[in-house]
């Protein structure tokens, strides 16, 4: 079954309330996807989390769409954001130690 969303995720769900939940990715933050995933691991540590041409798959049993889509989107900006604030707490960091 298929429940389209407006956000562009699918939830396809089978027989044994077993849930496959597809987020489409911005390719501006496909980058970030593989620690994003990493992360994603102890807030949802009974799922599984793969990559498929721009599409984070999520399967596991009982998930919120919704709360899963949140996570999964806030872990890739977080990334985002510490990936291109990297160069300025860097020269932060040797600013305060060479003085």
């Amino acid at each position: 079954m298929l429940l389209p969303m407006t956000d562009r995720s699918h939830t396809h769900l089978d027989r044994n309330g077993a849930s496959k939940i597809e987020i489409a990715i911005d390719p501006s933050l496909l980058d970030f996807v593989g620690t994003a995933i990493a992360r994603l691991g102890y807030l949802h540590p009974r799922s599984i989390f793969s990559v498929e041409a721009g599409v984070v798959v999520v399967d596991g049993v009982d998930l919120d769409a919704a709360a899963v889509r949140r996570d999964v989107l806030h872990a890739l900006y977080r990334e985002r954001i510490l990936d291109q604030t990297m160069p300025l707490r860097q020269r932060l960091i040797e600013g305060l130690l060479s003085r």
